[in-house]
């Protein structure tokens, strides 16, 4: 997606609506984003461990200097007493990269990244396209543990063309299409796959040790070196060191202790030339699923995301996205109308449907198989360049749509 300052503007706004209400011990959230041109600004290494990501260095210098008092909440605006950090306040001000949201009055200060691969989909509209919205991304702040963690990051595996564009990380359902429309799904997880760093290629307990939430939050704590890679980037590393997590990335553990020349990770192709994983799967090889088949966040032990998912599987009603390919091998995307609760008006918006009766539209369409998108405010439709699914969020009163930013958009040619 393209990045912009609005981009900030809109992910300001959900999160004083939506996210701020849900976390009272916050008094005031920072969000900023850092661009290309701004990326030397901190130091790399922290405690011996290095930090690659620009945004996550920044965000680890802003939360300990919000904790011990050099940077604070003045008059609703940031100011430090240390002059880098300084400088780049303001630097971000007059850019328009910085927004700080009051919450509760005697909360804590925290400052989490926006993601630059945030963007508007209405942007990629185009004649012979449908285009629309598939992945989960980090949004809660309930997702955003881990000095890591950036506002906005896609995850979930996605493979194009034979190409992994996305790796997968924990074991759920996967679609697999080949070019003659032969549809399969799988259980994957990143420890199924090829890693290539340094043109080396690892794989789970046979040359290294691959470490993934929920069953771990930090690193197990060995000789040789951990490496932190969230999508196909090296995010950070530590020798010798446990290393937090990702909420949207995996730890490798390789055995010697030499740091990784190219922060470019890559990965084996699978079998099948389109791959897809997101929600839980509602038809598999023609059996209509009755509930979760995968694992998702319960609200106990190690988090993981998503950690917010509708309740039950014949509740919570939403708009909904899914894709999937019928008994003749077409593929066949399928969208449901919805409204946010409390911007329902009776008569006028649809209230969604349940991944029950979602899972039961696929099946009277006769797919073999398919999966559920990320739906609610994400989703959107358009096709021939218009948009012809009513937006889940809205801005008032008046029913004004609302386009949310997402990470990731796919078209098919028509």
């Amino acid at each position: 997606m393209r990045f912009n300052s609005q981009v900030l503007t809109d992910i300001a706004r959900l999160s004083r609506i939506h996210l701020l209400p849900k976390k009272p011990e916050i008094g005031s959230l920072c969000l900023f984003s850092i661009p290309a041109a701004m990326e030397g600004h901190m130091p790399e290494i922290f405690n011996n461990e290095k930090i690659i990501e620009p945004a996550s260095r920044v965000r680890y210098v802003l939360n300990r200097s919000l904790e011990d008092g050099s940077t604070k909440v003045e008059n609703g605006t940031l100011v430090s007493s240390v002059n880098d950090i300084s400088v780049l306040i303001n630097e971000l001000n007059k850019r328009n990269l910085l927004s700080l949201i009051q919450g509760s009055t005697n909360g804590i200060h925290v400052s989490i990244p926006v993601s630059n691969y945030l963007g508007y989909l209405s942007n990629h509209f185009k004649e012979n396209r449908v285009v629309f919205n598939s992945h989960f991304f980090l949004m809660d702040l309930t997702d955003l543990e881990t000095s890591f963690d950036i506002m906005g990051e896609p995850y979930g595996f996605l493979m194009i063309d034979g190409k992994v564009i996305s790796p997968p990380l924990y074991p759920r359902s996967a679609l697999f299409i080949d070019k003659n429309g032969n549809s399969r799904i799988d259980v994957l997880s990143i420890k199924d796959m090829g890693i290539v760093i340094d043109n080396n290629t690892y794989y789970h307990e046979k040359n290294c040790t691959v470490l993934i939430r929920p069953e771990h939050r930090i690193s197990l704590f060995r000789k040789g070196l951990d490496i932190a890679v969230v999508g196909s980037r090296i995010v950070g590393f530590s020798k010798n060191e446990r290393l937090e997590i990702p909420e949207a990335g995996y730890v490798i553990n390789l055995p010697h202790g030499e740091s990784p020349d190219c922060l470019t990770v890559r990965y084996i192709p699978l079998k099948g030339s389109f791959g897809i994983q997101v929600g839980p799967p509602l038809i598999d090889n023609n059996i209509l699923h009755s509930e979760f088949k995968q694992p998702f966040f319960n609200g106990s032990g190690i988090k993981f995301p998503p950690t917010v998912y509708p309740q039950g599987w014949t509740t919570g009603r939403a708009a909904r996205m899914g894709i999937g390919t019928t008994q003749e091998g077409q593929p066949i995307l399928i969208w449901v109308e919805g409204s946010k609760p409390l911007m329902y008006r009776p008569g006028v918006d649809s209230k969604g449907v349940s991944l029950s009766e979602f899972a039961l539209i696929g099946k009277n369409h006769r797919l073999k198989d398919f999966v559920n998108l990320d739906g609610g405010g994400s989703s959107q439709v358009a096709v021939n360049g218009d948009r012809i699914l009513s937006i889940a969020d809205k801005r008032d009163e008046k029913g004004d749509e609302f386009e949310r930013p997402i990470p990731i958009g796919l078209g098919i040619k028509i």
